[in-house]
């Protein structure tokens, strides 16, 4: 049988005898497989398919060191703050407060949605401590609903999430850096809004550098989440200490409404439903962590460490955003505005605005980078678990990052980033992504009551969970009445996942030329990206 081996000019194939000399990458450039993909009955991970060539005598001469591969140990506990700190208030507090008003109807009712919002994320971030720490497994919610219901509940999550959550996650993001950025220049120079093709440009083009700094190194990513932490957090500050300035100065008038509905606005418990979605926005990323915690240098230890330190954090930095945003602004002027902080710094800091605009952009490209990590890990888990073709699990030989996975997270984005509406963006994301999460934290009950040997470093108590799947469950059902439509779409993305799996998975007597063909695709995507599969010990 011929074998594909990577040598310093090019491929050659080998058979019959033994070369008598190996590149030190040979072992890695091979095939996912030993041998050309058979049909049947996928196993239930790659990583406990070992590639039998590694196991031979003399395949890569002993006095030659190969490289290994695998994803890298380099988060601990004030990375991780940072990770979760820069992903969470870079991921709506400057996009949704606008959103979260018109849902809510009043003043106060926007207030206790962002307050209870917080509290919420807090419990389920703390239920996710206890998965994360169970099941060490890269992946977050696929590994969780994996493990707690098998391979069909599993796929349809990577299947919705791939196709639909982080790519909307991610145009979402893009869409408010290129807002933040053209909208001061283009109403300073030209008076008018930023044209469409250059939202789309600027956010294309943004979403490619953070998807290719994720490709060249964790390093530089860990440094960058930092540097945009610090900056977005300053730029918190200074609107928070300019909103106290304000209250200190009598302008009040915007609290004065209490909870009367606001003029042409009215609260519903389906409207309110909808506002928590965009408040939950603004909180999503407190699991980004679960989806890398084969990359925490000590999970056990660190994870609940990080995450009692950073939600409620959030919490109050968001709450005292939005009353700053109050402070300086009429909730009409809010309502209006497509990038509040930027409405809030040509108010509150006169010639200094254009500081606002760039700082916010620049936390932008925090929570993109947070949404490639989780995405891209996203990939990799469900194609380690044969779900997702063996191409998205492997690793680039030198870089040591999932550089398949990245590229195909991107592509998606790309796509959704035709769409510039917004608000029925988040709709859609929310629908997907809190049904995903009900979905986990049953799973943990069902663990509890099924798996009670599995090792839990860290418990909640069982209140916790049941109050946390109660909540999301009554959410979702009143923001299903108050936008079907987006529910709609959400549901329906989620429902083509079966015949997808049904076509892809389980029929299992496929033709030949078939798995020929994902063996050769595999093969040359492997020589293309310089990519192997990631080492078990």
């Amino acid at each position: 049988m011929a074998t594909c081996a990577a040598v310093s000019g090019g491929c050659s194939a080998i058979s019959g005898r033994r070369k008598p000399h190996y590149n030190r990458y040979d072992n890695y450039m091979k095939s996912p497989l030993s041998k050309p993909i058979k049909t049947g009955k996928p196993k239930a991970s790659h990583l406990e398919q070992h590639d039998k060539s590694h196991d031979k005598k003399g395949e890569i001469p002993e006095t030659q060191v190969t490289p290994e591969i695998r994803l890298k140990k380099k988060i601990g506990p004030l990375v991780g703050i940072g990770i979760v700190i820069g992903t969470m208030v870079g991921s709506g507090i400057f996009i949704t407060p606008s959103y979260v008003l018109a849902s809510s109807g009043s003043i106060g009712t926007s207030l206790l949605v962002w307050t209870a919002a917080g509290l919420i994320s807090i419990i389920g971030a703390l239920c996710y401590v206890e998965l994360g720490t169970m099941i060490v497994e890269s992946g977050g919610d696929y590994a969780y609903i994996h493990t707690s219901f098998g391979p069909l509940p599993a796929f349809m999550y990577i299947w919705v999430t791939t196709m639909v959550g982080a790519p909307t996650m991610l145009a979402i993001m893009a869409s408010a850096f290129s807002n933040y950025l053209l909208y001061p220049f283009f109403l300073g120079n030209f008076g008018c809004k930023p044209p469409s093709e250059s939202l789309y440009l600027l956010s294309a083009v943004i979403l490619t550098l953070v998807a290719f700094l994720n490709i060249y190194s964790v390093k530089w990513v860990t440094m960058a989440q930092g540097v945009c932490t610090i900056i977005v957090v300053l730029a918190l500050l200074v609107i928070i200490i300019t909103g106290a300035v304000k209250i200190g100065q009598g302008n009040t008038s915007s609290f004065m409404t209490g909870f009367q509905d606001l003029e042409g606005l009215q609260t519903s418990p389906g409207s309110v439903a909808i506002a928590f979605y965009g408040a939950w926005f603004a909180y999503g990323g407190w699991s980004i962590l679960n989806f890398l915690i084969e990359e925490l240098q000590d999970p056990t230890r660190d994870l609940p460490i990080i995450i009692i330190v950073s939600l409620p954090t959030v919490t109050v930095i968001n709450l005292l955003v939005n009353i700053a945003y109050l402070a300086v602004l009429e909730p009409q002027e809010i309502l209006a505005s497509n990038a509040v902080a930027f409405t809030f710094s040509q108010k509150a800091l006169g010639n200094a605005s254009w500081i606002m605009p760039v700082a916010v952009s620049i936390s932008m490209i925090g929570a993109i980078n947070g949404g490639f990590l989780k995405g891209s890990r996203t990939c990799m888990v469900g194609a380690r678990k044969g779900q997702f073709p063996n191409i998205l699990g492997l690793i680039q030989v030198q870089r040591k990052t999932p550089t398949p996975a990245l590229l195909f997270v991107l592509a998606f984005a790309l796509i959704f980033m035709a769409s510039n509406d917004i608000r029925k963006l988040i709709n859609c994301f929310s629908f997907v992504t809190w049904g995903s999460v009900l979905t986990s934290i049953i799973g943990l009950l069902y663990l509890r009551w099924k798996r009670p040997e599995l090792p839990r470093p860290f418990k909640v108590n069982i209140v916790l969970p049941i109050f946390f799947s109660v909540t999301c469950a009554c959410l979702l059902t009143f923001g299903v009445s108050g936008a079907p439509f987006d529910a709609l779409i959400g549901l329906g993305m989620t429902l083509t996942a079966l015949p997808v799996y049904a076509v892809c998975i389980y029929w299992t007597s496929k033709p030949v030329w078939l798995g020929q063909l994902h063996y050769n695709i595999t093969v040359f995507f492997q020589k293309l990206l310089f990519v192997g599969r990631e080492e078990t010990s």
